[in-house]
């Protein structure tokens, strides 16, 4: 197998895992798909009028009513709080699943094409409950922002000679990243300020332009991005601060500006992710490399 297939296997295999247990297959009972019956049955379970469990929808949704564990607990500090949210629903992103959010009065700002969600920005209590009354809702969960964050060297990986870490380092194996393309989704690369990553750059994209994501090479406006790029591929400019693998090239794909120091929404994010998977044999992507994180825990099975 390929290089470039493998990654889109791998990518692959992220996007397609649902955060959501899938609900037992109902008719709409109404024009808006509201599960009655579900509901009712949701309802029943947690009022004592049955012995069963209540349904659980979410890998964090402790209580059954299908919002995120972590929503609960920051409304029943702050009932009046808004977060973005993921909407997950039992089946692909329609237009049908759309024009329901509309008559709400809601407009999500991303709509996945791979997983079965949506995005809703600014959004509180009211409106997640009444986004659970739509056809195909499984539940509302956490789209918490996105940080920059990396603390791992070049010799601490072995990557270079180290009286610690010796004798097993990558380069004593030629392992120089020659005819690899990385894609780094961060807050940008300043590849032609920085001597040692000049001439690195083969493609990139923007998600956090106002007029939507654009294919370019952007800037990096704090730092950390640059920072990342000059381990992963930094040939050093003739000195001794080499990156892992310098004879890589650069995928620039920026989420984070200055104004935010980095920071990305989970829309922007989720873009760029799109995009590496969907531009990963134009620019023979075979490394994706991702040092942000959030303050949220994840096991793994949210979206």
């Amino acid at each position: 197998m390929k290089m470039h297939e493998k990654i889109i296997m791998l990518i692959s295999i992220i996007f397609f895992i649902q955060p959501f247990a899938v609900l037992m297959g109902q008719a709409p009972q109404a024009e808006m798909g509201f599960h009655m019956e579900e509901l009712i049955t949701w309802e029943n379970s947690m009022d004592g009028n049955h012995m069963a469990e209540p349904r659980h929808f979410a890998y964090n949704d402790s209580d059954g009513n299908r919002i995120d564990d972590y929503i609960d607990g920051r409304l029943s500090r702050d009932p009046e709080m808004r977060l973005d949210v993921f909407v997950n629903y039992e089946r692909p992103v329609e237009d049908i699943h759309l024009n329901d959010l509309g008559k709400i009065s809601l407009a999500p700002a991303f709509v996945s094409k791979y997983i079965n969600s949506v995005i809703l920005e600014d959004v509180g209590s009211r409106e997640m409950n009444a986004v659970l009354q739509l056809r195909d809702v499984l539940g509302v969960e956490n789209a918490p922002p996105v940080h920059p964050m990396l603390d791992i060297s070049t010799r601490a990986v072995k990557a270079r000679e180290s009286d610690i870490y010796s004798p097993v380092i990558w380069d004593d194996l030629g392992l120089s990243g020659t005819n690899v393309n990385v894609a780094l989704i961060d807050s940008g690369v300043d590849d032609i300020v920085h001597a040692g990553l000049r001439g690195k750059f083969v493609g990139g994209v923007d998600t956090t332009s106002s007029f939507g994501s654009m294919e370019r090479n952007p800037d990096d406006g704090i730092g950390h991005g640059t920072h990342c790029a000059g381990i992963i591929m930094g040939t050093g400019s003739g000195g001794d601060n080499i990156g892992v693998a310098p004879n890589a090239s650069l995928v620039d794909c920026r989420v984070g500006d200055t104004i935010t120091l980095g920071s990305a929404t989970m829309t922007n994010f989720m873009e760029a992710l799109e995009w590496v998977r969907e531009n990963s044999v134009k620019h023979n992507i075979s490394v994706l490399s991702i040092s942000m994180g959030t303050s949220y825990s994840s096991d793994g099975k949210d979206a």
